[in-house]
């Protein structure tokens, strides 16, 4: 079973300046980092917003 608590695998990607900093921008509106933020994104498009809170997607800062 996989284990979606790491996150080890890097995806490199091509952004054009506009991509990026309105990424970026909508990172901060949600109080995330660009990666996360990214993350978020990704995983709302593969499997769906059904029950999804934006506290799934920072599981990763309860340290902070």
């Amino acid at each position: 079973m996989f284990d979606d608590n790491k996150h080890t695998e890097r995806v490199p990607v091509n952004l054009t300046e506009r991509e990026f900093q309105d990424a970026c921008r909508e990172a901060v509106r949600l109080d995330m980092k660009p990666g996360e933020f990214i993350r978020f994104v990704l995983r709302r498009s593969m499997y769906g917003s059904v029950g999804m809170t934006l506290g799934a997607c920072n599981q990763n800062r309860v340290s902070e």
